[in-house]
């Protein structure tokens, strides 16, 4: 994860790593966090179907900003 955010810290037009991850990799999840990622805006919440089935992802998109 160092490598990848050096090299985007050294992009210029890179301003945010972003990744994706199974809810239920609780020690992956644990780990971005500590190193300072977060859930990003565009991680999908649970939507209402036809129906009125709830669907609830399975996956969280995170990020952590490189430059604003």
């Amino acid at each position: 994860m160092s490598f990848q955010e050096s090299v985007a810290r050294n992009t210029p037009t890179v301003g945010k790593v972003m990744l994706t991850c199974f809810l239920r990799n609780e020690r992956a999840l644990a780990f971005y966090r500590k190193i300072g990622f977060e859930k990003d805006e565009i991680s999908p919440g649970p939507r209402t179907l036809r129906g009125g089935r709830v669907f609830v992802p399975d996956y969280v998109i995170m990020s952590i900003m490189i430059r604003p």
